[in-house]
């Protein structure tokens, strides 16, 4: 274009520009608005796990990274269904497993190691989000995920 210099006239996209500079750009998954996304997740959530809804509200609020699914078995060969799932391109995906209490039991916590070990040997990521620390400070911990 630059035969063509002298008649661009840069300024007519200015305010375009700074619209686009100044904009908010938020994911969907599977078709539904960031805000559908959110709903349909905590439909999916286990009743009992208000850790689960916890980190999904400190996602909304912020406005980060929903996850893609929830309560899924990513893989076949391991017999275990993380909280979360975030899809990944060209990757395995992030397996997000949110604690409550019930994990902190010795025989518990062995079989989350192993399961959790499996994914990881698989090319998972994992991911787990514990109920006896701030979200916000676990979040933090995970920009490539969580945004």
């Amino acid at each position: 274009n630059q035969l063509l210099h002298a008649h661009i006239d840069r300024h007519l996209v200015r305010d375009y520009l700074i619209q686009l500079a100044l904009g908010d750009l938020l994911a969907s998954s599977g078709g539904r608005s960031y805000d559908e996304q959110y709903q349909w997740l905590l439909e999916r959530t286990d009743p009992a796990s208000d850790a689960e809804r916890n980190l999904l509200d400190y996602l909304h609020k912020h406005r980060l990274r929903l996850p893609d699914l929830a309560q899924n078995q990513p893989d076949p060969d391991v017999a275990v269904q993380p909280d979360f799932y975030y899809e990944r391109e060209g990757l395995r995906g992030v397996c997000v497993f949110v604690d409550g209490p019930a994990h902190d039991a010795p025989q518990q916590a062995a079989h989350d190691r192993g399961v959790r070990e499996s994914l990881e040997d698989r090319g998972y990521r994992v991911v787990v989000i514990r109920y006896d620390r701030p979200v916000k400070e676990q979040v933090e911990q995970y920009p490539s995920v969580f945004g």
